[in-house]
């Protein structure tokens, strides 16, 4: 195993407990392939012990978002571990401050593995501005992570830069790295042909193949001749770009399939497709890039400007061949692919090229874009539909409201409040998608999503979880925080195209829906975020996973049953045993108000709030609390059950 780096623990972690089993975890996250079983195992321990200080609570949370991403493969799972170790370190003094730059590389990382290349930018970014300059192995780390990122993301120049001073920082402090020296200059090289600038971009090339054949890295050397082909093309030197190309696949003939020998191989193609398409053989190279595009789309290593460049190229030749719908169709997959980039330019060169081929698929593309991509067929296949068609569905609809967004919106101007709830819904949205839902509407700052119900609905109640992490996270810009109300109730809907014969929009209509806005309501009065009914307890595969706090039961103002509502504050683990206390006291407390005892049941509550003063829960207990007392000067009926009715939204 790797040494661990300076900085990593210090002299008092190694002995005293729980620091140094959190030191140990640090150590074994060094090597998570070969630890990855161990890891997990250090942690549970880690957490069994009653007296974590903030730096190592936010150390904990962070090797377990590690655990999450790369033993247990669960992008949400992490992002939750993330929030909250930055919620620890945040206030563990300079120790928590410099640690949470690892947070941040870490979670960019892992951001731009999942193609999240925009959050990704953002970890990495605070990751850079958190650094401690004396750190200069972290901080070639973060250099040349964000170097990566931006070459994916479209920004080259700025990549160079970052990747140029890695290579400085790595060559002055670890000049035996000759594999990492080799892999920088290969990045380098590619960064500046994307610049146009041709002679540097062969140097580093051919200086990135110079330290891989030292170093005796094959798979390395052949990303350097990629360089070396790619540049032979742009000047025009048909004959040395296809040795390169011949070159690579032969040196990987014989290598078994792996991530980055398939993104070779994929590179080689695209470049003889690219070969092809100048020499005018348009059959040839929409086989290539076919090929290509079917070998690289798979892998999470690759990156998303090459995924469209290969669309792109299949798209052209397509065109040539004189299969214009098939073509259209390719250029509108680019253009998907490429959302997940700033490169804007490139984005509206192929806009260009699609409208100009065809002003109907542009058309279908540029509506998809308002109404999402995954609607737009289905609505098409419906536009000419006369009345109403709908379907009954099973579904958890789900509303949520952003508090403080009004008066945000006072303090900027139009364009930059569009931008910045427009990012704020980008990452709500993906929450959403990311747990099987799907965004029906957005109402100003709100968001309206669906979850089928076939099975459970855990994962409505864990896209709400997630969207509360990205407010939180969102956070991190503004002077004033932001808050999130979430309602969510489960039954049928009918779902289908509602609208006049001018406009109609798909979406859901029922009680549910209404129901799930009340409760989005009723967050505020009850000092909750994510308020659920019982219809969703009742469809959830394991109850115990989350801690949900019981606030009673409530008839919402225009509805005539009442339901049994609950506060989700999280997923239930080792650290929450003061939450798991509070929820058995407030089961209490609704225990003793439906039994009628309302003077106990108002002690409770009146002492449940005052233990949650400044948490925003004590609001609910309080009017507990009040109802409790309303019911001991003026008993309820004998048919009464224990809800309360509302008589406001």
């Amino acid at each position: 195993m790797r040494a661990a780096p300076k900085g990593t623990f210090d002299d008092a972690d190694a002995s005293a407990e729980p620091s140094a089993t959190i030191a140990a975890a640090l150590v074994a996250a060094l090597d998570v392939r070969r630890f990855g079983d161990v890891l997990p195992r250090l942690l549970d321990h880690a957490a069994r012990s009653s007296d974590l200080s903030d730096y190592d609570a936010g150390r904990y949370w962070h090797l377990r978002a590690l655990v999450a991403w790369r033993v247990d493969g669960s992008v949400s799972a992490a992002t939750h571990a993330f929030v909250r170790a930055e919620r620890y370190l945040r206030v563990a003094g300079d120790r928590g401050r410099r640690y949470a730059a690892r947070v941040h590389d870490t979670w960019g990382q892992m951001l731009h593995a999942a193609g999240l290349l925009a959050d990704a930018k953002l970890e990495l970014t605070a990751a850079l501005a958190a650094r401690d300059p004396s750190d200069e192995a972290g901080l070639a780390i973060t250099l040349g992570n964000l170097g990566r990122l931006l070459v994916d993301f479209g920004e080259c120049g700025a990549a160079r830069d970052y990747l140029e001073r890695d290579l400085a920082m790595v060559e002055r402090i670890s000049p035996q790295a000759t594999r990492i020296r080799s892999q920088l200059a290969t990045q380098i090289a590619h960064c500046a042909r994307e610049t146009g600038d041709l002679a540097a971009a062969r140097a580093f090339a051919g200086r990135g193949l110079a330290l891989a054949l030292e170093h005796g890295d094959v798979v390395g050397a052949q990303f350097a001749r990629i360089q070396l082909g790619r540049v032979a093309l742009s000047e025009n030197d048909l004959a040395r770009a296809r040795e390169a190309a011949s070159v690579v696949t032969e040196t990987l003939a014989e290598h078994a399939p792996s991530p980055y020998v398939e993104e070779l191989r994929a590179s080689a193609e695209r470049l003889e497709a690219d070969i092809a398409m100048r020499e005018g053989r348009p059959d040839l190279a929409g086989a290539l890039y076919r090929r290509a595009y079917d070998r690289i789309a798979p892998l999470t290593t690759s990156s998303p400007l090459e995924r469209a460049e290969m669309l792109v190229g299949l798209a052209r030749a397509l065109a040539r061949t004189g299969e214009g719908a098939s073509s259209a169709r390719r250029f509108r997959e680019a253009l998907t692919t490429l959302d997940a980039t700033a490169a804007e330019q490139r984005r509206s060169e192929v806009e260009h090229e699609l409208k100009s081929q065809s002003l109907d698929a542009w058309l279908v593309h540029a509506a998809g874009r308002f109404i999402g991509q995954h609607h737009i067929e289905r609505l098409l296949d419906e536009a000419g539909n006369e009345g109403f068609r709908g379907a009954r569905r099973e579904v958890a609809a789900l509303f949520s409201d952003i508090r403080g967004f009004t008066s945000l919106s006072e303090r900027l101007d139009p364009e930059t409040l569009i931008v910045t709830l427009n990012e704020l819904l980008t990452q709500l949205t993906r929450a959403i998608e990311r747990h099987g839902g799907s965004v029906d509407k957005f109402i100003g700052d709100a968001v309206m999503a669906l979850f089928p119900a076939e099975r459970n609905l855990d994962s409505a109640i864990l896209a709400a979880l997630s969207m509360r992490d990205e407010v939180e996270r969102f956070n991190r810009r503004l002077e004033r925080p932001l808050a999130m109300g979430i309602g969510i109730h489960a039954g049928a809907v009918v779902a289908g195209l509602i609208g006049s014969a001018q406009k109609r929009e798909y979406t859901a209509i029922g009680d549910v829906v209404n129901t799930a806005s009340r409760l989005e309501g009723l967050t505020k009065q009850l000092g909750a975020s994510v308020l659920v009914s019982d219809a969703i307890v009742a469809k959830l595969a394991d109850p115990a996973r989350f801690l949900l706090r019981p606030l009673g039961t409530f008839a919402p103002k225009g509805r005539a049953s009442a339901l049994r509502l609950f506060d989700v504050m999280g997923e239930r683990d080792e650290l929450t045993a003061a939450a798991r206390a509070e929820i058995d006291a407030a089961t209490s407390a609704l225990e003793a108000f439906s039994a009628r005892d309302f003077v106990r049941a108002a002690e409770r509550f009146e002492a449940l709030a005052q233990a949650a003063a400044g948490t925003g829960r004590e609001i609910g207990y309080e009017l507990l609390a009040e109802a409790a007392r309303e019911h001991e000067q003026r008993p309820p009926s004998l048919e009464w059950r224990g809800e309360i009715v509302m008589r406001t939204k």
